[in-house]
């Protein structure tokens, strides 16, 4: 796995931009919290916010299928990415701004809202499209090395919100959100540099040849 890491430049930086949209993603969890202490948000509009959530969710998933398939999983990620910048800097807004209303409806409520439908849209996106894109890039038969390395570096993400729940007992939400609102900016632009493997494809006519190939892996660790 860390030979891969250090050969394959695409693949380390699909690591590194999803190591950042865990972190940038990890204010998520705070956004209720930060609603009910900022405008008193009640259980009755925990409820639907949350029902809207999920049915977000589930209809973008159809539409990650249809840009997988058009435009091919790389733009699957960077859309998540995308997402996930927008997110945390709408909640950075309803921390800071003074309570305004629109139509009767709290400013605060609109952003912290939205911000919570990005989040979860771009976590789903980027589940989807970071599997496929790694199918997209491994050589077949360095397919198991490829996701199974990602799944264990992966499992450092866990330990993400305890310490965002730490940095929001010190120094409160705005911190934390500003910091994944950065965060989410790094991973955007990690997501920019990634390569589209079916682009090769549909101009060679091969298997595009983004990976290590497991020869090449073997003579370095001869050398």
């Amino acid at each position: 796995g860390p030979r891969i890491v250090r050969a394959d430049a695409n693949y380390r930086r699909l690591l590194t931009s999803d190591l950042a949209f865990a972190v940038a993603a990890a204010g998520t969890p705070f956004l209720v919290p930060l609603l009910i202490r900022r405008i008193g948000m009640t259980d009755a509009v925990v409820g639907p916010l949350m029902v809207t959530t999920s049915v977000a969710t589930v209809v973008m998933t159809v539409f990650y299928g249809w840009l997988g398939k058009r435009s091919g999983n790389r733009a699957v990620v960077v859309l998540a990415t995308r997402l996930v910048a927008f997110s945390p800097a709408m909640a950075v807004g309803a921390a800071v701004l003074p309570q305004i209303t629109v139509r009767g409806v709290d400013v605060c409520f609109i952003l912290v809202a939205l911000s919570l439908v990005f989040a979860r849209v771009a976590g789903y996106a980027m589940a989807v499209g970071r599997n496929n894109y790694l199918l997209d890039i491994a050589p077949p038969d360095q397919r198991p090395t490829y996701t199974s390395f990602w799944q264990a570096f992966a499992f450092v993400t866990t330990f993400v919100p305890i310490v965002a729940g730490a940095v929001v007992a010190a120094l409160g939400y705005t911190t934390v959100f500003a910091l994944c609102s950065a965060f989410g900016i790094a991973s955007l632009m990690l997501s920019l540099r990634l390569v589209e493997p079916r682009q090769e494809w549909d101009r060679t006519g091969h298997e595009p040849s983004v990976g290590v190939p497991v020869d090449e892996l073997r003579r370095n660790d001869t050398a």
